[in-house]
């Protein structure tokens, strides 16, 4: 199978299961992340490897039909009529005998699997629950803004691009502000946080774009010194620099979390406080590093589904085509 379509089976894996959910929300500062599927939310299938994967996506017409499991027929049959670039294969094999309470959902994420394989637009107008996410991936695949149809999509394509001006077409006021946070980060440049109004998250962002840890520590607000380091911690990537954080949240969320992903380092999450946010930190790390034995030590049952599936997305290459800037092991100060 051609490098390429491994990439493809693994963006698709992502797109349909991907699952982050986080702890308590900060009204300042927000996380943007992709939509969860239906179908992913009480299921997770212990067996689907890479060989799986090739063989779903090879089976023949009626080789899904044997799946007893609701979740791995759908894959199946979303990865086959991917392969084969055929939308028929989802209205004629998805059924509402099969998927009665998410039978919208299920075959809009098959189309959407159809339209990613086959780069073709057109095919997210026949896409009934969730349109925004096939446009946006389709966007972020042919680096094409003209086909986003919400403003995550619009961040997403201007961290990608490394292009500032595509955030002054973001209406949504924090996205914009993350938007431009992202491209000063990537770019290191601090004069770019000129284009933000709001007084903490523009701090942020000239936080981020520095990575200098001798600002965080002769910064006398303690709120700002706190997200000073948060955001630092990103280029710096020191564990140490977490315990200099006050903030129990910011310590554990954008600190530990992100440090345990980014270094695939489980031992981080130990120092975490809070239990959900340890098991948090757990998903992320597992996710970050493919590693699904990992997985099995969540007790709660949506971060396992949704580590499972993020772990064989990244095994074999994907990434989420979301906009989550913190997630991708790349933002700054940012919690949901």
């Amino acid at each position: 199978m051609a490098k390429g379509y491994v990439l493809l089976i693994s963006l698709f894996l992502l797109l349909v299961g991907c699952t982050t959910s986080e702890p308590s929300a900060d009204s300042k500062v927000k996380t943007i992340e992709p939509a969860v599927s239906p179908v992913a939310q009480n299921t997770a299938p212990e067996n689907l490897g890479t060989d799986k994967i090739l063989e779903f996506a090879h089976a023949g017409k009626d080789y899904c039909d044997k799946e007893a499991d609701s979740m791995m027929k759908y894959l199946c049959i979303s990865l086959y009529a991917s392969n084969k670039k055929d939308e028929g294969i989802c209205y004629d094999k998805i059924t509402k005998a099969d998927f009665p309470s998410n039978y919208d959902s299920v075959l809009s994420s098959c189309i959407e699997s159809v339209a990613i394989g086959k780069r073709d637009v057109s095919l997210c107008g026949k896409v009934t629950y969730n349109s925004e996410h096939c446009y946006s991936n389709l966007a972020y695949l042919k680096e094409n803004i003209a086909y986003c149809q919400g403003d995550n999509c619009k961040a997403s394509l201007a961290f990608q691009k490394s292009d500032e001006s595509i955030c002054s077409g973001i209406s949504t006021d924090y996205v914009h502000d993350d938007c431009i946070t992202a491209v000063a980060f990537k770019k290191k440049s601090p004069a770019l946080c000129s284009g933000i109004s709001d007084g903490l998250r523009k701090k942020i962002c000239e936080f981020a774009a520095k990575g200098d840890v001798s600002v965080c520590r002769s910064e006398q607000n303690k709120l700002y010194k706190d997200y000073c380091f948060a955001a630092t911690v990103k280029s710096v990537k020191n564990p140490a620099l977490c315990g200099e954080i006050s903030s129990g949240s910011q310590k554990e969320t954008s600190c530990i979390k992100y440090l345990a992903g980014s270094l695939k380092d489980y031992g981080i999450c130990e120092s975490a406080q809070d239990a959900n946010y340890r098991e948090w930190c757990i998903q992320y790390a597992a996710s970050s590093s493919g590693d699904t034995a990992k997985c099995k030590e969540l007790s709660n049952p949506t971060r396992l589904t949704g580590c499972r599936l993020e772990t064989w997305g990244r095994k074999i290459g994907g990434r989420s085509t979301g906009f989550s800037f913190l997630d991708e092991g790349e933002g700054v100060g940012k919690q949901s």
